[in-house]
């Protein structure tokens, strides 16, 4: 807990798995991570199916489970004096939040059950030489669940603390929770950092956009990535969350889309990361090297958008992610969380490495 109590920005760089097994130069590995400018390194436990049935059955006799990548772990540990956190999406993993809340709910001494599980997982990371965890997708829950979660949060902090484990919860900017009154008053004494996560920010950017393509009459169903909401970081502060909680977002990974029969469709796939409508930051620049693409307006702490006959791509720049990064500095907060790093430019292909992260690191630095 030394680095909470420094009072210093966080920056939580997370990771994507799937970077690791990229092919040939692009394949992402421990040496390319901007551990100059990250204070914690995030690894997601996708690839550990059955992590939640480990934690309700675990048994302090044997031997704990390594995640994925875990030699990567045990390096930015050693030799980088690294920070590292692991990433659980509670909602969307298939031994998710649902199997966990069954679980608890299935006995009476839900109380007691929560403890173990909390009490496991704590054994877990202490045993895997861990400094916490990041969990998506606890909140917000319907009742009679939200009762069930909040004991569990509420072990797992009392027994994290006691650890010195770091505790980071991750809502949607746009979830029931978060426009409940004092909803930060009642969750600051239960996490260190709450993350508010907005992947549907640029939407009504891309409506904006599409005057500029073809076929103007087309609208949206293409979620975009998340630009800094303002209005979240305000809401949050005003709900009674201390600033120095309160980490923003910034979304690394780039939409697009293109216009076909008056529908918008998921546009260019990358050669390397291979999923329509989403492309990495360093994918999109090699792009623009054409020089046939050109630049919308940027809005207020919105992404800049790039046309081309009848596509749009909405990405960050060194601009775009300072303006981003200045908010941290602007309203005192906790810090930020990269998602995810493996996007940005770590082979130089435009430039300098890993250009975004840098260049969010020198405002949190106050360069």
């Amino acid at each position: 807990m030394a680095f909470l109590a420094s009072g210093n920005p966080a920056v939580l760089c997370h990771l994507n798995l799937s970077a690791f097994s990229r092919p040939g130069n692009y394949r992402y590995t421990v040496h390319d991570v901007p551990v100059d400018v990250c204070t914690h390194v995030v690894f997601p436990l996708h690839a550990l199916d059955d992590w939640f049935d480990d934690m309700l059955n675990y048994d302090a006799y044997q031997r704990a489970q390594h995640p994925t990548l875990y030699g990567s772990m045990e390096y930015l540990k050693k030799r980088k004096a690294m920070q590292v956190l692991v990433y659980v999406d509670a909602e969307n993993d298939g031994h998710g939040r649902r199997h966990l809340l069954d679980w608890i709910a299935s006995d009476m001494s839900s109380d007691q059950l929560s403890m173990v599980f909390a009490r496991n997982l704590v054994k877990w990371l202490l045993s895997n030489h861990l400094h916490g965890i990041v969990i998506e997708g606890m909140f917000p829950v319907p009742e009679p669940d939200r009762a069930v979660m909040i004991r569990l949060l509420k072990k797992m902090h009392t027994l994290f603390k006691q650890a010195n484990l770091i505790l980071v919860a991750v809502m949607e900017e746009n979830s029931e929770l978060t426009h409940r009154k004092a909803f930060g008053q009642r969750l600051k004494p239960f996490v260190d950092f709450l993350v508010i996560r907005n992947r549907k920010e640029h939407a009504a950017l891309f409506n904006q956009v599409l005057e500029g393509l073809p076929d103007s009459s087309a609208t949206t169903d293409v979620i975009p990535p998340a630009s800094v909401s303002l209005k979240a970081v305000r809401q949050a502060i005003l709900s009674g969350l201390p600033p120095r909680q309160l980490l923003v977002s910034l979304e690394m990974d780039t939409a697009t889309l293109r216009v076909e029969a008056n529908k918008t469709l998921p546009g260019h796939e990358g050669p390397l990361t291979g999923t329509p409508g989403l492309l990495a930051y360093f994918e999109v620049c090699a792009l623009f090297k054409d020089n046939t693409w050109t630049n919308a307006n940027l809005t207020e702490l919105g992404n800049p958008v790039a046309l081309k006959e009848d596509e749009a791509v909405s990405y960050e720049s060194v601009d775009s992610v300072r303006q981003k990064a200045a908010i941290v500095r602007n309203y005192t907060l906790g810090g930020i969380m990269l998602w995810d790093v493996t996007s940005d430019d770590y082979r130089a292909v435009c430039g300098e490495a890993n250009p975004l992260s840098t260049a969010v690191g020198a405002v949190i630095a106050g360069a």
